[in-house]
């Protein structure tokens, strides 16, 4: 809080407003930094039915498979 309320008193920055990639707000060494550790994709991809997922939401929550299912 003490950082944010200092920095009020600089006033308006347009390098804050510089929006790269339209996702980051930064230096382009940061912008670099955030892009290397990003993949676009899923981090984990799960081969189930959708019937195996409605028997394991069911058996979890103990109610028929039927009512998960509507």
């Amino acid at each position: 809080m003490k950082f944010v309320k200092g920095q009020v008193a600089v006033g308006h920055r347009d390098d804050l407003y510089r929006v790269r990639d339209q996702r980051f707000l930064g230096s382009e060494s940061f912008v670099e930094r955030v892009g290397r550790g990003r993949s676009d994709g899923p981090s984990y991809i799960y081969d189930i039915s959708i019937q195996e997922l409605a028997a394991h939401v069911s058996s979890t929550f103990g109610m028929p498979t039927e009512t998960v299912c509507l």
